[in-house]
C-alpha cells in the first residue's frame, strides 16, 4: 500500500545541495519524478534512483514523486 511505501523511504539531505539520496528498505522504486512548486514536471528518472543529481535545479521548493509497484508517494524537498 501507499503507507508501506511512505514508511520505507528515506530522502536526504533535505535541504539538498548537489546530490539527493533516496533509500528504500523494502520497496523497489520504479520511477522518480521531480516537479516544481507550480506542478511542472522538471525531470523523470527511470534508473539509478539512489543518487539523484540536483545541480540543474534552481534554489527553491520541489516535489519528488516516487513510484513503486504499490503506488506512489510525494515528498517535498528544498534545493539550496
Amino acid at each position: 500500500t501507499e503507507e508501506i511505501l511512505e514508511n520505507s523511504l528515506k530522502l536526504y539531505p533535505n535541504p539538498v545541495i548537489n546530490i539527493l539520496t533516496i533509500e528504500s528498505n523494502s520497496v523497489a522504486i520504479s520511477k522518480v519524478e521531480i516537479y516544481s512548486i507550480l506542478g511542472k514536471k522538471i525531470n523523470e528518472i527511470n534508473s539509478n534512483f539512489s543518487f539523484i543529481t540536483t545541480d540543474n535545479l534552481s534554489s527553491g521548493i520541489y516535489f519528488i514523486r516516487i513510484y513503486s509497484e504499490n503506488g506512489f508517494t510525494i515528498r517535498k524537498i528544498l534545493k539550496r
